[in-house]
C-alpha cells in the first residue's frame, strides 16, 4: 500500500456508520462473520449486508482487503 491508497483509504473509513466500523474491527481481531453477528447480537444476515455496504464505500472488492488495509492504516503505518 502506497501512501496515496492509504490516505484515500482513511478518508473512507470516515464514512464508514458507527456499525460498520464496529464489525471491521471485529473481522479485524479475526472473528468470522458468524462469530461477529453472534457477539452483536444480529442477524448473520445483517453482518453480510454491513459488509457489503461497507465494501462499497472503501471501493474494495473483498472482507480481507478491508481488513489488510485496515490494519496497515490504523495500526501498521503509524509505526513506519
Amino acid at each position: 500500500m502506497n501512501r496515496r491508497d492509504a490516505k484515500k483509504f482513511r478518508k473512507n473509513l470516515e464514512e464508514l456508520t458507527a456499525r460498520e466500523l464496529e464489525i471491521l474491527t471485529l473481522l479485524s481481531d479475526g472473528l468470522r462473520q458468524a462469530d461477529v453477528a453472534e457477539t452483536l447480537g444480529i442477524q448473520y444476515n445483517t453482518v453480510r449486508v454491513h459488509i457489503y455496504r461497507m465494501l462499497q464505500k472503501l471501493e474494495l472488492h473483498t472482507t480481507l482487503q478491508a481488513v489488510v488495509f485496515y490494519l496497515r492504516t490504523t495500526i501498521m503505518e503509524p509505526l513506519i
